[in-house]
């Protein structure tokens, strides 16, 4: 699978995973899903959540969720850490680690509401060393330009194979009456 590019962001948040590992999530059915989509963000209910509001699941198979937290940070591992309100600026509580999986593309498919499932739809377990890079996101593995020129290349070849088609036609037809002539 091609990767897109990291972009910096500076949001402490965002995470792009490195190498070939997906964020497991909580799909709108109750199910995990994965993703690589990681600009993340706190819902009103101290969740930590997708961009698209899918709450982020820890190695420990909960929703990471953070109450009175002044600060949180992720670390290139996904371990999620906050800064308590009213505690000194030292104390960081480790809260989880982000859920990162590797999938197997033979096992999993993209579902509608665009997540990675694996076939027979059970969890897979975390891989062993993630890493993320916080404060970057993953753009899209697409080039716009590349797949418009392709697109309209595919086009024209479409619109010589019509052509070609008709003129095999027209001369099948010629030589049909030529035939019935003699």
């Amino acid at each position: 699978m091609h990767r897109g590019t990291l972009q910096q962001t500076g949001r402490d948040l965002d995470i792009a995973v490195v190498g070939g590992g997906w964020i497991a999530v909580q799909a709108p059915d109750g199910t995990e899903g994965y993703t690589r989509a990681g600009e993340l963000q706190i819902n009103a209910a101290n969740q930590l959540v997708t961009g698209s509001g899918l709450p982020v699941i820890g190695n420990g198979g909960i929703r990471l969720s953070f109450h009175h937290a002044e600060k949180v940070q992720i670390a290139n591992d996904g371990a999620v850490t906050i800064r308590p309100l009213g505690d000194g600026a030292a104390e960081l509580a480790l809260v989880d680690v982000i859920k990162v999986v590797e999938l197997d593309p033979a096992t999993s498919f993209k579902s509608t509401e665009g997540l990675m499932r694996t076939n027979d739809q059970q969890p897979l377990p975390p891989m062993l060393n993630p890493q993320v890079r916080s404060g970057y996101v993953e753009t899209s593995n697409v080039n716009a330009v590349e797949e418009l020129t392709a697109i309209i290349g595919l086009s024209r070849q479409y619109e010589i194979q019509v052509k070609m088609m008709k003129t095999a036609e027209e001369n099948s037809s010629s030589a049909a009456r030529v035939l019935q002539l003699s």
